[in-house]
């Protein structure tokens, strides 16, 4: 049986940073180097490739984290607080420097979310579940 959504489920944990261009906003994520990074934007191929520091890159508005974690096979295991700027997630390549770029359409959230969900749901991670419950709702 699938859950509902309503509004007041979702807890908000996000810090929005205003910039003038697209190229600050590369300039800002390659700094802070953040271990999951979003990008929603009509250009988002162009703007990934001058992404260099994101070990988990995750395209589209119907690509949540937690697709990656559970259907993708992006790493789980990423380096935090910005060390992404000198290490990659754990893997076989850990001596090479390697970006996970994880993209998913509407009819692959649709095929595959909801087998995404019962492992999220297995994991007790109802936010995961959620955010792919949302984009195929949408």
């Amino acid at each position: 049986m699938e859950e509902e959504l309503n509004r007041a489920d979702f807890e908000f944990n996000i810090t929005l940073i205003m910039v003038k261009s697209m190229a600050d906003a590369v300039k800002l994520a390659n700094y802070k180097a953040p271990e999951h990074l979003t990008v929603m934007a009509k250009n988002s191929a162009g703007l990934i490739k001058k992404i260099t520091n994101s070990p988990a890159i995750f395209e589209g508005n119907y690509t949540p984290v937690a697709f990656g974690d559970y259907m993708a096979g992006a790493n789980h295991i990423l380096p935090t607080n910005g060390t992404a700027r000198f290490f990659s997630g754990l893997s076989v390549l850990d001596f090479l420097k390697h970006t996970h770029i994880v993209k998913c359409s509407k009819k692959g959230m649709d095929t595959f979310g909801p087998d995404a969900e019962v492992l999220a749901g297995i994991e007790t991670l109802q936010k995961h579940k959620q955010s792919m419950m949302a984009r195929r709702n949408s």
